[in-house]
């Protein structure tokens, strides 16, 4: 597990780094996003699991142009002698989809949510975000349905329901499947406790549709 960085001798070097961070921390503690906590995945330039959050360009184009700024600081400051937990969609290994935040995140089920950025966190080899969901984002709620939709409709609209519960289900599976190669059992009991979480979710959301599409259909015999 890394530490953070001891404090430094003063000097001109160290007095350019406290810029940096302060500069950094400015940029990006407090700003709010929308972003999809994909996978859980070992991150060999850290010798250590990371939680994986992609963030699409909808949406948080203003984020994504700080993060970018601050990428190019962190790199051109550092020069690999840490591990920037932010990459471009253009590195080869990280998820498709968008800009990712390689980090820490607590008690956090699967899924999309809204985050906010709470502090960046600078270790002896790693700079990373410390983020928290502030909602989780259900793009699927009832509550924008209307009392005059037909039959057909709420079908078509359970179908879509049921894809984005089986592709997330399947998500789950493959990250699953790939920690356990890694026989590490502390991280596996980690993420065995938020598989549980997400499952319980899911199933929740499962019961209440089915139930909901039943009385609706009750309704209109």
């Amino acid at each position: 597990m890394t530490k953070p960085s001891p404090p430094m001798a003063s000097s001109p070097e160290a007095s350019k780094e406290k810029q940096l961070k302060v500069f950094v921390k400015q940029m990006l503690i407090h700003q709010t996003f929308e972003a999809v906590y994909q996978e859980r995945r070992w991150n060999q330039p850290v010798n250590a699991y990371r939680d994986l959050v992609v963030i699409s360009k909808d949406g948080n184009e203003s984020f994504l142009r700080d993060l970018e700024v601050v990428r190019s600081r962190l790199q051109e400051y550092y020069r690999g002698s840490k591990w920037i937990g932010l990459t471009p969609p253009t590195l080869i290994g990280a998820p498709a989809g968008g800009y990712c935040l390689w980090l820490n995140l607590q008690d956090t089920a699967f899924g999309r949510h809204k985050f906010r950025v709470r502090r960046v966190r600078f270790y002896d080899n790693e700079v990373c975000l410390e983020i928290k969901s502030t909602s989780e984002i259900d793009n699927l709620s009832t509550s924008d349905l209307t009392p005059n939709v037909t039959q057909e409709a709420n079908q078509s609209d359970a179908s879509t329901r049921n894809e984005s519960i089986d592709l997330q289900l399947k998500e789950i599976s493959d990250s699953f499947c790939a920690l356990l190669t890694k026989e590490n059992a502390i991280e596996a009991a980690k993420f065995l406790t938020i598989l549980i979480a997400t499952l319980f979710t899911l199933l929740t959301k499962l019961v209440y549709n089915s139930a909901w599409q039943s009385c609706n259909f009750a309704t209109k015999q």
